[in-house]
């Protein structure tokens, strides 16, 4: 489900009109763009991906 979740986003990412880029949305910490939020997506992604590696190193230990 998470893969497939994240596929779908990466896809719209993918398709979406690079002239959007620079779309804002206010937040309680100020405007943030959308090209702010496809970067800081593809790193929230990027540390979720180390922490599963992570962890599925640890099991392996622990199974050794």
């Amino acid at each position: 489900l998470w893969r497939l979740l994240n596929e779908l986003v990466l896809n719209v990412i993918e398709h979406m009109d690079e002239k959007a880029l620079g779309n804002t949305w206010n937040t309680p910490d100020g405007p943030v763009t959308l090209e702010f939020m496809v970067d800081d997506y593809y790193k929230h992604l990027d540390h979720h991906l180390e922490h599963f590696a992570q962890r599925q190193q640890e099991i392996y230990k622990a199974k050794s």
